[in-house]
């Protein structure tokens, strides 16, 4: 009679295992990033900002000038760097969570050996990231104001979960296909614009108490540069809307491109 083998112990790192790897790359690249700024000078990382950082306006100089690696170098640099370890942390969380669905949901389509599911989720993310960035000049033209952050490219992965969502079968909805899609998409989307605009009024208004003089900070020397490291810069909400209907509307491409023979 046989013995059954004993259980093998499971790893505490073992939900690393459940992370695809071009999510997992996506992943390091960030955190890489984030650390190589965080133990750089001040000064060079500000001046890698000033190179990376979407500013609507000294884009517009960029193209005026003919000024090509100035004009494109910022919609793609920009989704790879973070003011802080708050908007690093936030946006990593959600490229894993919901770039591990989305990647899932492309190879789940795909033909093993004639397809690349890898290629496409990248390059599916990059663009979702240009996107937002896109929404940010267009809806902000003039200012000089910059935004970094994979932001948008986040943005962009969960505007492909919420389809994946609205295209299931939901039986409870007395709907027809695509009717039953847009209706499950537009509450799901407002749900989301209404959840984000009270987690971000809740942030301002904790951020504007640790700021205040009621509280003991006042007392710590730096505390106010201090928050500003940890907590500061204000929400892009246009590259936000900007990757998320992007994400929305292109993902059943790239599933297709995910699809397609090499």
């Amino acid at each position: 009679m046989e013995t059954p083998e004993p259980n093998p112990k499971k790893s505490r790192w073992q939900w690393l295992d459940a992370i695809p790897d071009p999510v997992a790359a996506v992943a390091l690249a960030l955190t890489i990033l984030q650390l190589a700024t965080a133990l750089a000078p001040v000064r060079a990382v500000r001046r890698l900002w000033r190179l990376v950082e979407v500013s609507p306006a000294r884009i517009a100089r960029a193209a005026e000038a003919g000024d090509w690696a100035g004009l494109v170098r910022p919609y793609l640099g920009h989704m790879f760097f973070h003011i802080n370890l708050v908007h690093y942390v936030v946006n990593l969380t959600a490229i894993l969570t919901a770039g591990t669905l989305v990647f899932r949901e492309m190879q789940a389509k795909t033909a093993p050996g004639k397809s690349d599911p890898a290629a496409a989720f990248i390059a599916f993310f990059l663009l979702c990231g240009m996107a937002g960035a896109f929404a940010f000049v267009a809806l902000n033209p003039k200012t000089y104001m910059p935004m970094i952050g994979a932001s948008g490219a986040a943005a962009g992965l969960f505007g492909a979960v919420v389809l994946m969502i609205a295209r299931r079968d939901w039986s409870a909805l007395p709907l027809a296909g695509a009717a039953k899609t847009i209706f499950v998409t537009v509450a799901i989307s407002t749900a989301l614009v209404i959840v984000n605009y009270a987690l971000f009024a809740l942030f301002d208004s904790l951020l504007d108490l640790l700021q205040s003089n009621k509280l003991m900070l006042s007392r710590i020397p730096g505390w106010r540069s201090q928050l500003n490291i940890w907590l500061g810069g204000g929400s892009a909400w246009q590259a936000h809307a900007g990757g998320y209907l992007f994400g929305l509307v292109a993902f059943p491409l790239f599933e297709r491109m995910a699809r397609s023979s090499r």
